[in-house]
């Protein structure tokens, strides 16, 4: 695997929201959290620019795959604002997302694409990083995506309690990579 298609990604939790139990009246609400792209991370991952009228996000991340569709193999680890909580990454989930930029048509992929794009065998969680490749498949072209991780609070009182965040990852086809 090339180092120049790795991002190291550090989503530290500002907001712990525990997912409702079933058949619960409760809103559910995503853990909030900052997203912090490390350094020495491959160029195609950079911080969300502007679009569509909404200002640049410096908190959510953006896969450029127009002009490349190499792999993006992504690591991804869980912080805490404070010592007492410890965060276990769980799992991921990848939706396809309507598409941004001045394109009017969404072209809606087959699941098996989805699931192409991003392959089973590539996700693992290892000593409590979340590890998983983004392949950037052209049959993708006219496709955004975005990511869901799944994590285990593991709080003072000992309670473990499941959270779902909204990273503030995309995958976005309309942006190039930056010079």
């Amino acid at each position: 695997m090339s180092k120049k298609n790795i991002a190291t990604v550090i989503l530290t939790v500002t907001d712990f929201n525990e997912v409702p139990p079933p058949n619960s009246q409760a809103p559910f609400k995503y853990t909030s959290c900052n997203v912090t792209l490390c350094p020495g991370s491959t160029k195609r991952v950079i911080p969300t620019p502007a679009k569509q009228g909404l200002p640049p996000d410096p908190n959510s991340l953006t896969v450029c795959v127009k002009e490349s569709h190499k792999p993006v193999h992504f690591h991804i680890k869980i912080a805490g604002n404070n010592t007492k909580e410890i965060y276990h990454p769980v799992g991921i989930a990848f939706r396809q997302s309507p598409c941004v930029g001045s394109r009017a048509k969404f072209k809606k992929l087959k699941s098996s694409s989805v699931h192409g794009n991003f392959p089973e065998d590539s996700v693992e969680i290892v000593n409590d990083v979340l590890y998983f490749t983004d392949t950037c498949r052209d049959d993708c072209d006219s496709s955004s995506f975005d990511y869901y991780v799944f994590i285990q609070q593991e709080g003072a009182d000992k309670v473990e309690r499941l959270g779902i965040i909204d990273p503030g990852l995309s995958h976005d086809n309309t942006i190039g990579i930056p010079p």
